[in-house]
């Protein structure tokens, strides 16, 4: 649809907003006015089952995802929060996430040496978080999948240490794997505690994932714009591994937690104006005020330009002698 289409649709609207204003505070019979009176009050009483319904459905759902979540996490890190498991499969999601870093690095590097690099450095950002989120987020499905024993992904972890240890493995990297154990450990209890309860500390939990990757983004600028500064690099790389694990889970939490904080929101805008139109009698009580808005709404679909605010205004400004500012 055009920019005048569109344009000429809104006046439409408008202008039978105008007449119908007009129409119902002028020309009705009292009976008809009891009958759109108590229309008014079904609509109000079925636009509030229909709220508590509509909310109840989705606060439903957030707890059932959360549970699900929880429940994924449980069967991926194990049952207990701190275990030999949780070690393991942690470290194996860490080098796998750095290894995705690697990567896409790799591919920065190369296309970067061109003299004219395919992709922007907004699309770098991207690709480096993405790339080290996917290979986590691989390796846990693949773990869950499999069901491996515990001594297994001791072993597997410390395979994929030795292979790492060429390539990317340092102290900073064994420094962070006790940390980011201690973060997914967080995770989980705020997830459980969510799920098993209106608590507030899903609020928290979602607060700390929105704050995630906000920053993952600013350290991705950091390492771009001073790429030839290894001690940047290394900033991005810690914080690309250590936030990998846990972006995945608090990040599709975060979005249904706003969701339904805008479904929250989006309710008293449509009932309240409702409400008091019911309440108050607006259509009825106030009919020259109705009349004079229906009229102005009609002008305005006609000729805007005419009964445009400014044009009002600057109106108002001649006949008291002041001259209004030009276009």
């Amino acid at each position: 649809m055009s920019l005048s289409a569109a344009s000429y649709l809104v006046r439409i609207v408008v202008g039978l907003a105008g007449l119908l204003l007009i129409f119902s505070a002028g020309f009705l019979y009292q009976d008809e006015e009891g009958k759109v009176e108590n229309r008014l009050e079904v609509w109000w009483e079925q636009l509030r089952a229909a709220r508590v319904k509509a909310l109840s459905a989705h606060t439903l759902f957030l707890r059932s995802t959360t549970q699900t979540v929880s429940r994924w996490l449980s069967s991926l890190y194990g049952s207990s929060l701190i275990s030999t498991r949780a070690l393991s499969v942690n470290t194996s999601i860490m080098l796998a996430s750095g290894w995705g870093f690697e990567g896409a690095s790799y591919v920065y590097r190369y296309t970067s040496s061109l003299e004219s690099s395919p992709l922007s450095a907004s699309i770098y950002t991207l690709l480096f978080l993405g790339c080290a989120v996917l290979a986590a987020l691989l390796v846990a499905v693949a773990l869950v999948r499999l069901q491996f024993r515990d001594r297994t992904l001791v072993a597997l972890a410390i395979v994929a240490l030795v292979i790492s240890w060429s390539g990317f493995v340092g102290p900073l990297v064994l420094l962070a794997i006790p940390v980011d154990l201690v973060a997914v450990t967080i995770m989980r209890l705020l997830i459980r505690s969510a799920a098993s309860q209106d608590s507030p500390l899903i609020l928290f939990f979602l607060f700390a994932g929105a704050t995630v990757f906000p920053g993952t983004v600013v350290g991705a600028l950091i390492a771009q714009t001073y790429a030839p500064d290894e001690e940047y690099y290394i900033v991005y790389f810690m914080w690309a591994m250590v936030v990998a694990p846990s972006l995945v889970p608090s990040a599709s939490l975060l979005l249904l937690q706003i969701t339904l904080l805008f479904h929250k929101l989006l309710w008293p805008f449509i009932l309240r104006p409702l409400y008091s139109v019911k309440r108050h009698r607006l259509l009825f009580e106030h009919r020259k005020a109705l009349i004079a808005i229906g009229a102005y709404l009609t002008l305005s679909a006609l000729s805007p330009a005419t009964v445009s605010p400014s044009a009002v205004l600057r109106a108002i400004l001649k006949q008291v002698g002041v001259d209004a500012p030009s276009k």
